[in-house]
């Protein structure tokens, strides 16, 4: 039994006959007055929502809130800028002169700040260094028409080659994709990539991709840093806007399936 053990062959009564009738009493236990806690007042309105008693106990903790807690939440760190009242929650640093300024006055040039430096001709640097980079390949630049039905033979005749050896989204139905032919910056010793995309792609999308499989440094979300650009083998000038499709270029035929383009960077202030 549960209530005997067993001892040197002995069994040992545990539970006693007494213990058996004893029974808990079955009226209230007074627990003295003194011993109990305060008790709370009910302020809740039968009929409320639990969406109003929230908001109840949210007004109750705001009622609470002292001048200065209230001060700390509204405060707002403010520009620094002549004759500028606004401001911002977190504090917008200028590294060049450590002042604090809103969004609108956070670039140096929005502030006039002392340390800022005007860009130089970007668009004209990289005008002479593509220009080197089509020299060195010894293409000629066509007039007009001439260019881009040159453009588009060639393309055509190295399509079949992309196709069979480019590297991209294999998950990319065929019927999408655009094949290219990278040149790759002068700063690397890789010379070409190819690469295919999607032509639903922006040119910016497109860059950061063949920069990515051709481990290319990108820094085009920096701001301020040297951006990578498409540009046109035969000429060397700016293959699109950054924010135009691969499908509209293709459309105006401003580019064509299985060209060359060269990936370059140019002054982040371009």
């Amino acid at each position: 039994m549960d209530s005997q053990v067993q001892l040197d062959g002995r069994l040992l009564a545990l539970v006693d006959s007494g213990w058996r009738m004893d029974r808990l009493p079955s009226d209230d236990i007074a627990v003295p007055v003194l011993e109990l806690p305060d008790p709370e007042p009910d302020t809740t309105t039968p009929n409320q929502t639990l969406r109003q008693q929230e908001h109840k106990w949210t007004d109750l903790m705001l009622s609470n809130l002292t001048d200065s807690q209230v001060s700390d939440v509204n405060y707002r760190y403010p520009c620094q800028h002549p004759g500028c009242k606004s401001g911002e929650l977190a504090p917008v640093i200028c590294p060049g002169c450590s002042n604090n300024f809103c969004l609108a006055h956070r670039h140096q040039i929005d502030h006039g700040c002392a340390a800022h430096k005007p860009p130089e001709n970007s668009m004209a640097e990289a005008a002479v260094k593509i220009q080197k980079i089509t020299e060195s390949l010894d293409s000629t630049p066509a007039k007009g028409g001439q260019g881009r039905k040159s453009d588009k033979l060639s393309a055509k005749v190295q399509l079949m080659k992309l196709k069979q050896k480019s590297s991209g989204d294999q998950s990319l139905p065929q019927e999408e994709r655009v094949y290219l032919m990278i040149l790759l910056p002068q700063s690397y010793n890789a010379t070409q990539q190819p690469i295919f995309v999607s032509r639903h792609w922006t040119v910016g999308k497109a860059i950061d991709v063949a920069a990515n499989i051709a481990k290319v440094k990108n820094d085009n979300n920096i701001l301020g840093a040297d951006k990578l650009m498409f540009f046109h083998e035969r000429d060397g000038s700016l293959l699109g806007s950054m924010d135009q499709t691969l499908k509209s270029l293709l459309d105006d035929q401003q580019m064509y399936n299985g060209q060359t383009v060269i990936l370059e960077y140019i002054h982040g202030s371009a």
